[in-house]
């Protein structure tokens, strides 16, 4: 098989977060100064609760208090944070 133009594609948006969250955790990671776990977790309990990462990025990261608390988000990071402790055991 050879490598040629055609095998160039631009990916969708669905396959952009799945393909480079890890860069996106990083990046905020650094430019927040806040662990790459809880980042990770919190932009997870977005893409659970179908709600942009930015609601995360502006409530948690930034501090926004005008940001409205989303009781959607808070379940799923609730849920993440009880599977991640079954899997420790």
């Amino acid at each position: 098989m050879t490598y040629t133009a055609a095998n160039i594609r631009v990916l969708t948006e669905p396959e952009v977060d799945v393909r480079f969250t890890w860069a996106r955790v990083g990046a905020l990671a650094e430019k927040y100064s806040r662990p790459t776990d809880w980042i990770a977790r919190g932009l997870e309990a977005c893409r659970r609760a179908n709600v942009e990462p930015e609601y995360f990025i502006a409530r948690y990261l930034e501090r926004d208090a005008s940001t409205a608390f989303d009781p959607a988000v808070d379940e799923a990071m609730r849920e993440i944070l009880a599977e991640t402790r079954v899997t420790e055991r």
